[in-house]
């Protein structure tokens, strides 16, 4: 017969029993797995028992600094995962989409509705190491389905791909470095820099507070379309003087060694707060370089402000935010003076709910270029593990154009007028049910303004995402 083998399920600290004043408990492993509340609050799982790491916690000697630069994922596993040989953790989840557009042309008599089903499947591995270095893969596969498609201009097809497949070493040489080489996430908070995965060799320097980053990154293989030719350089550094807010300034070098020769250059900063009742962001980007023959010149500026009423009632919240990217009012000249982002960027986030959405519109979903973004927004937490947002936004270009950059729309302004018209959006979130399954229901609808035809008819957006996980 075997013998007994207690596991510890939960830990008490007898606090009479510390010297330390506070009372201290140091706790060391590999973190498994962690989730990051709405509220800010992380919980991590070290060697199977879950920690809570609040925004009062104290950080003596940096014990906590790992886990509290943990950022929020909408990659987020089970706190228990199937687990061989005590070093490869094996998890992933299966999805399915289901999207309907309704007037995308912003015509009423032309019939180019679409109903599509999205389905996906993940697995992802992470084999440890020692410590903290390991290797990571991802692969997803996905089939769409047309369930119908009234223009019948839909080409669709599977994909499988390998996500991610890199390999992590932490302390090199003993040093607070750690270098990533391979397929990786690049990804941060706001998704308005970047939000891709690239063949990368990246170093992060770890000096406490302070966290320094470079990368040098393309694609190798599976390159998205007018991308395969882009090779770029990001230095980031971060600097946390609170919790899990901070300030960052960065660089974004893209070269373009096409024949097209479109090569952005950004120089940004960032100030990011978020507390229990709170948020805050400023994120500010210069754009330099060139594109072919034309000089680039543009600024970028995107800032908000979040407040939840956590003893209220279902804890609302409301939220208001303003964004701006300069355009260029000359029809031809040898500098371009409108913003543009970085291509690699998602501009996807959430305040105080369970789900993130598009905060430049669900539906519209624009590139912050000639155009003035307001937005305001209210929001109710029924439920710890549900929310509902209400956004609306407003949309006028800086300058009047016939373009409307990176837009999810078929039909374009007339350039004529300024005025792009405002959307409202509707995103419920279900996080966690029975531990493993997420639902989230979204609706955009998009008023066309007086920069499109007068008969222009407003568009339809809705979608419905099932998740599970494991």
């Amino acid at each position: 017969v075997e013998p007994f083998v207690l596991v510890a399920r939960t830990i008490d600290v007898d606090k009479k029993t510390l010297k330390t004043n506070p009372p201290i408990l140091e706790v060391e492993g590999y973190i498994e797995s962690r989730r990051v509340t709405s509220d800010g609050t992380l919980y991590v799982v070290v060697d199977g028992l879950v920690f809570n790491i609040t925004e009062t916690t104290e950080i003596p000697d940096d014990i906590f600094q790992k886990a509290l630069r943990i950022e929020d994922d909408e990659e987020d596993r089970p706190d228990r995962q199937f687990v061989l040989f005590d070093r490869l953790i094996i998890g992933g989840e299966v999805q399915a989409d289901f999207e309907y557009k309704d007037d995308y042309d912003l015509d009423k008599h032309a019939n180019e509705d679409t109903f599509i089903v999205d389905t996906s499947a993940t697995i992802e591995g992470l084999f440890r190491i020692a410590g903290r270095s390991h290797l990571f893969a991802r692969a997803r596969t996905a089939k769409p389905y047309v369930i119908f498609d009234e223009d019948r201009d839909l080409h669709l097809v599977e994909r499988t791909a390998l996500d991610e497949l890199y390999a992590y070493w932490d302390q090199v040489f003993g040093l607070p470095l750690a270098l990533q080489v391979g397929r990786q996430d690049f990804d941060e908070e706001r998704e308005w820099i970047y939000d891709e995965n690239l063949d990368a060799a990246r170093l992060f320097l770890d000096l406490g507070r302070l966290e320094v980053e470079y990368s040098w990154s393309t694609y190798l293989a599976d390159t998205p379309r007018a991308k395969g030719n882009l090779f770029n350089q990001i230095l980031m550094a971060r600097w946390r003087y609170s919790g899990r807010s901070y300030f960052a300034a960065y660089v974004v070098d893209v070269q373009d060694h096409s024949r097209f020769k479109v090569s952005p250059f950004f120089v940004g900063f960032r100030v990011y707060g978020r507390s229990k009742e709170m948020r805050y962001w400023i994120d500010y980007a210069y754009l330099d370089g060139v594109s072919g023959t034309t000089k680039l010149e543009g600024h970028g500026l995107d800032l908000g402000f979040a407040y939840q009423w956590r003893k209220l009632p279902l804890q609302p919240y409301a939220f208001v935010g303003y964004a701006m990217g300069t355009g260029d009012g000359k029809a031809s000249g040898r500098t371009d003076r409108a913003f543009r982002q970085t291509g690699y960027h998602d501009n996807n986030d959430k305040t105080f709910g369970v789900a993130s959405y598009r905060y430049y519109g669900e539906l519209l979903r624009p590139e912050l270029s000639n155009l003035e973004i307001g937005t305001v927004g209210v929001g109710v937490r029924p439920h710890d593990s549900t929310s509902v947002d209400v956004i609306f936004h407003w949309y006028n270009q800086r300058h009047r154009s016939s373009t409307l950059r990176d837009s999810s729309l078929r039909a374009s302004p007339s350039g004529l007028d300024t005025d792009i018209g405002n959307e409202i959006d509707v995103v419920v979130g279900v996080d966690d049910l029975w531990g493993r399954v997420d639902i989230e229901l979204d609706f955009g609808y998009f008023t066309p303004g007086d920069a499109f035809l007068t008969d222009d008819h407003p568009a339809l957006w809705t979608a419905v995402q099932l998740e599970w996980t494991f």
